[in-house]
């Protein structure tokens, strides 16, 4: 009888083990389906041009996680930019733009920590100069890539580049200038 028991209690060990490991599974996987991201999403990014015409940009951000990998929203934006332009007279004078604008976004995560997006954008420039204000609508259409970080489960850092792929003949940059972003967005 006490072989009995030494070759069932290995059994019984194995057979526990085997039971634990099994339930050591089970949790990880629920606990890995349980890390959801809250689907609203509420954030702001600041962004900068540099070159023959300097700009700095300030948006809200109110959006939605279609899942994981995809999310959407719009953007309210206010831009204050400045450049050296040269008058019909040689006379150098800087001009200054304050413009306000909006848009709608998609981003796309293929992985994880790299986001490719794609956003129109609509922008009211009113320009101040030492000889007037001129006022002009632009319409943009960015393609653009970069890195997302996760800070904690339902907040994330982006940084990233974009160009305008319309090149609107209105624009105040030039063809294909590159635009630098940094934003936090939190899940709702």
């Amino acid at each position: 009888m006490i072989h009995v028991l030494l070759l069932s209690f290995p059994f019984s060990g194995a057979n526990a083990q085997s039971v634990m490991n099994e339930r050591s599974e089970e949790q990880e996987i629920s606990e890995g389906s349980a890390k959801k991201y809250k689907p609203f999403l509420l954030g702001g990014v600041l962004g900068m041009t540099f070159g023959d015409y300097t700009e700095l940009r300030l948006s809200g951000v109110v959006g939605y996680r279609l899942s994981r990998e995809i999310s959407g929203g719009v953007k309210a934006t206010y831009r204050s930019s400045w450049d050296k332009q040269v008058t019909s007279s040689q006379e150098e004078v800087t001009a200054t733009d304050n413009s306000f604008g909006g848009g709608a976004y998609l981003q796309y995560n293929p992985a994880k920590e790299f986001y490719l997006m794609s956003e129109y954008s609509y922008q009211k420039y009113t320009t101040e100069t030492t000889q007037g204000g001129i006022e002009r609508d632009v319409n943009f259409v960015f393609l653009g890539l970069g890195y997302t970080n996760e800070l904690s489960p339902n907040v994330f850092l982006n940084a990233g580049m974009k160009v305008d792929v319309l090149n609107d003949q209105d624009s105040p940059f030039g063809d294909f200038t590159p635009f630098f972003e940094v934003g936090i967005v939190a899940g709702l």
